[in-house]
């Protein structure tokens, strides 16, 4: 059962989240031991730490990878064709989705819950906030998000940098916008307020959801910041333990700090069946899903349900440049300057210089041009070391050059998919993802091990030439 709250103040309100830091512990202390030992045996789930650690929102965030990181320590996204609809959905007219054997668990639980065939579990829940299960958020797009964000960040960053002290009027042409993008921007402002440039790590970063794992069904929009709201509306309604136990019993746990928030348990013998795709046929004991004609396992989820994030980065990240130049030079077609061109009979002191207005247009380009000129060995090594600062990693400049040679050596002899995934696991290895800020830092650089289809790559005696700005 869940404890009674003993003094008044005692949750954080969303009002409140300025308040200090040992204020606002103490009120997390204090939420998290409403919860106490729960009869149930059933452990609610957290994105910040170890569940039945009473700090664990201030603690190591060990769950925050969960769904968005594969085995390999790689950013993953659903497969378009791995979703399916959520029963009875709310969110802005459409439907809500999540991976297919999700929605079947969610489905399944949702009749069990709330269908007038079971009346018994649907009266324990008319009047509470559990009332019809409704998802009201499901799979949240990375495309789309990671899209929108660098939209913002290119009118709410990228143009207001080159405004400032008359950026934009040295720039004429790609060449130059490239080295200011790579350069001073990137450095300057894009690692200084966080902002991931790539995909996967937009994908790893607190500016995306956990629901773009497809594993995680919202059934409200309520702030996760006050307290004081989730234990008066949900956690002391009695309706709370009987959807805590079903959701159990169909694979799912709720989110301890978001109560109306459910994640399916992949290591749930519950949810096993689902994943397996038992159910969809007559026989509800014949699994539908198989490899080499075994059915699936939990351990095969990211591999059969899921697509690598990183290896659609260097396209999107061509892509995005290219978009920002075309649209830089589309609102700035020119740069005006003052020129001198003589003297004129002034009345007072006789002659005195003249000038007129002077317009130079920026170099349009093609993205086809922008490709011959800027060739994949540019773009691997540029990549490479925008995954390293977004990682946080640190490599000296003896370490990232013999690095850089590496990348290029094994583009020339072994191809572009092979240098890309060497770049992936040597910045998985440097730092890990959500490592950095969240385990307490990154390895150190001089002792890097790198393992996998990567370390039986020799090191490089001699690098292709490469092109550069």
């Amino acid at each position: 059962m869940i404890k009674e709250p003993t003094a008044a103040g005692y949750f954080v309100k969303s009002s409140e989240h300025r308040e200090g830091i040992n204020t606002i512990r103490l009120k997390k202390y204090n939420y998290t031991n409403v919860y106490g030992p729960l009869d149930s045996g059933i452990i609610p789930f957290s994105f910040f730490g170890t569940p039945s650690d009473t700090l664990d929102v201030f603690g190591r965030a060990t769950n925050l990878g969960y769904g968005r990181i594969d085995s390999d320590m790689d950013a993953v996204s659903p497969k378009r064709g791995s979703l399916g609809p959520l029963g009875g959905s709310l969110g802005a007219g459409t439907t809500q989705l999540a991976l297919t054997f999700v929605a079947q668990a969610f489905n399944d639980l949702q009749h069990n819950l709330a269908s007038e065939a079971r009346s018994h579990n649907a009266l324990k829940l008319r009047g509470g906030p559990y009332s019809g299960m409704l998802p009201v958020r499901g799979w949240q797009n990375v495309d789309t998000r990671h899209t929108n964000f660098l939209e913002n960040m290119y009118l709410g960053y990228l143009m207001p940098y080159l405004r400032e002290n008359k950026r934009d009027e040295t720039i004429t042409s790609f060449d130059e916008f490239l080295k200011m993008f790579f350069g001073d921007f990137f450095n300057n402002v894009l690692l200084r307020d966080s902002l991931p440039l790539t995909r996967s790590a937009y994908s790893l970063s607190k500016r995306f959801t956990p629901l773009g794992s497809g594993l995680v069904i919202d059934l409200s929009n309520e702030d996760h910041n006050d307290d004081g709201q989730k234990y008066n509306e949900w956690l002391s309604h009695p309706s709370y333990n009987v959807v805590r136990d079903a959701a159990a019993n169909f694979g799912f746990a709720l989110d301890k700090h978001a109560p109306w928030r459910l994640i399916a348990n992949l290591q749930s013998p519950k949810m096993l069946p689902y994943i397996q795709g038992k159910g969809l046929l007559q026989d509800k004991t014949i699994a539908t899903r198989l490899i080499a004609g075994q059915p699936v396992q939990s351990s095969d989820v990211f591999n059969v349900f899921y697509d690598k994030i990183y290896k659609r980065d260097i396209d999107i990240l061509k892509r995005s440049v290219y978009n920002f130049y075309v649209r830089f030079v589309e609102n700035r077609p020119y740069i005006s300057s003052a020129k001198s061109v003589g003297c004129s009979i002034d009345s007072s002191d006789g002659r005195a210089p003249t000038s007129r207005t002077m317009m130079a247009y920026r170099k349009k380009i093609t993205y086809e041009q922008m490709e011959n000129k800027y060739d994949d060995y540019f773009w691997l090594n540029q990549y490479f070391m925008i995954r390293i600062a977004e990682a946080s990693g640190e490599l000296n400049p003896e370490i990232l050059q013999r690095q850089l040679k590496k990348v290029s050596y094994i583009k020339k002899y072994l191809g572009h998919d092979k240098a890309l995934t060497y770049i992936n696991e040597y910045v998985n290895i440097l730092a890990p993802p959500l490592a950095k800020s969240l385990f307490g830092g990154a390895a150190s650089s001089q002792n890097i091990q790198v393992t996998g289809q990567a370390a039986s790559i020799p090191s490089a005696a001699s690098t292709p030439g490469t092109s550069g700005y």
